[in-house]
């Protein structure tokens, strides 16, 4: 590939217990009119022509044969495509990922496949911001007044902090960085036993720094039922597009 070179890794691998009164495979769940989660995700990362490596991180056997007859149809140009198991932490599915990947990979960017509305608009700007900072990821500046408890799991009679609402951000994806330090931070967390629920974490843990871009549409995670019929209410309402069914 080269050390300029562009991967991606797509997760599929999550239970999406939240979701199972709707769907067994939220990845392979139908939205709106086009297609199945998944199939969304395959054709945005195939169409923006960045990548020359796609590792999918899969469940088990049968979600990859599903995944991979979804991606049957769809032309890969010069993409590889690679498979991963995913582990039983969503740190654990990064770094199989990671190590899937050819050593000489230049850039790594890591999506969850449960937001499948990411744009071709967006991996681009990703992918300039990424060669000028180092390090890139989308979020969103958090507009709700956010309240930290004194205990997890509770909800009465409850000590709360405020936190300072204008330097919050909801971290998404994808996340992006040099392929060689976000592989060292993972081996890093892995190796000390931190906990870390995204990339950016693993790469703060190291000492990295990461520039942030607001989403140019909707960039939700379909976690919960309403999350679904949200996503098919604004399909239908052409406030999300589509990608190019011919990728």
């Amino acid at each position: 590939m080269g050390r300029e070179g562009f991967a991606a890794i797509l997760l599929a691998g999550g239970s999406g217990s939240r979701l199972k009164e709707v769907t067994r495979d939220k990845t392979l769940l139908r939205i709106g009119s086009w297609g199945t989660v998944v199939r969304w995700n395959l054709n945005v990362f195939l169409q923006a022509g960045i990548f020359q490596e796609l590792v999918i991180v899969t469940r088990d056997e049968a979600q990859r044969a599903a995944i991979e007859a979804e991606l049957a149809g769809i032309p890969l140009g010069h993409t590889r495509v690679h498979w991963a198991q995913g582990g039983a932490r969503r740190q654990d599915s990064v770094f199989n990922g990671l190590e899937a990947l050819p050593e000489d990979t230049g850039w790594v960017a890591v999506h969850d496949v449960a937001r499948p509305f990411v744009t071709v608009q967006d991996l681009v700007r990703l992918k300039q911001a990424v060669l000028e900072d180092g390090a890139a990821a989308l979020a969103r500046p958090v507009t709700d007044t956010i309240k930290q408890a004194d205990h997890e799991g509770e909800t009465r009679n409850l000590n709360l902090k405020d936190l300072q609402r204008p330097l919050l951000w909801a971290m998404e994806t994808p996340q992006v960085f040099r392929y060689g330090a976000i592989l060292d931070a993972y081996r890093s967390v892995q190796q000390s036993g931190a906990v870390v629920t995204d990339c950016v974490g693993a790469y703060a843990m190291s000492g990295g720094r990461v520039s942030l871009l607001e989403s140019s549409q909707p960039n939700f995670k379909i976690t919960r039922p309403v999350d679904v019929e949200w996503a098919n209410f604004l399909i239908n309402k052409g406030v999300i597009q589509a990608p190019d069914a011919s990728a």
